[in-house]
């Protein structure tokens, strides 16, 4: 049978920071994800094979999306595409966020702006793995299905990205990639 795709008028939005700090922004995309896979025939698709995908914050959500659906016992992904993650909430010093510190993009002072924004004030956001999937632990990072990421080399957030694919490894996967593309920034 062939399938015709539904005229979708609205796009799936979530609330955004400050106004609505986490966990809104993640609980409206668990639920949009929830809400797509029981609604998979009205949006013109089996869902046979579903991934997720999201860039910047959007790739921080989609990784917290599909954990959480992991804990919830909701059906998982089949995979993800991450383009240019936040995936550390921590503002420490690295090498790529040191060498973009003028970066036109995203400096360092957006990228802190934007945490404090959607991290509630006294909130440890840095040791969180909904917020901070770098530090989730091994059993959260092996249920996560395979994982692609791409990012640039003048990215402030680019060794967040090396250093999550690094810890994916240590946990035995061998089903993710990373592909780094020479001189782009964020974005």
């Amino acid at each position: 049978t062939r399938l015709h795709w539904l005229p979708i008028r609205e796009r799936i939005d979530y609330k955004l920071a400050p106004e609505y700090p986490y966990p809104t922004a993640l609980d409206e995309c668990l639920y949009a994800y929830k809400w797509a896979l029981d609604n998979a025939t009205t949006l013109g698709t089996r869902a046979t094979r579903v991934v997720l995908c999201g860039d910047s914050a959007g790739g921080n959500l989609a990784v917290a999306v599909a954990m959480k659906a992991n804990a919830c016992g909701l059906r998982p992904a089949d995979g993800m595409c991450l383009a240019y993650p936040a995936l550390y909430v921590n503002p420490a010093w690295s090498p790529s966020r040191l060498l973009s510190f003028f970066d036109p993009l995203l400096p360092l002072s957006i990228l802190d702006l934007c945490v404090r924004a959607y991290v509630p004030n006294g909130y440890d956001g840095a040791s969180d793995p909904f917020i901070s999937p770098m530090v989730a632990s091994d059993k959260q990072l092996q249920a996560l299905p395979p994982v692609s990421i791409i990012s640039g080399t003048l990215d402030p957030l680019m060794d967040d990205a090396v250093q999550f694919m690094h810890k994916l490894r240590l946990t035995g996967r061998t089903c993710d990639n990373l592909r780094l593309y020479e001189s782009m920034p964020h974005g």
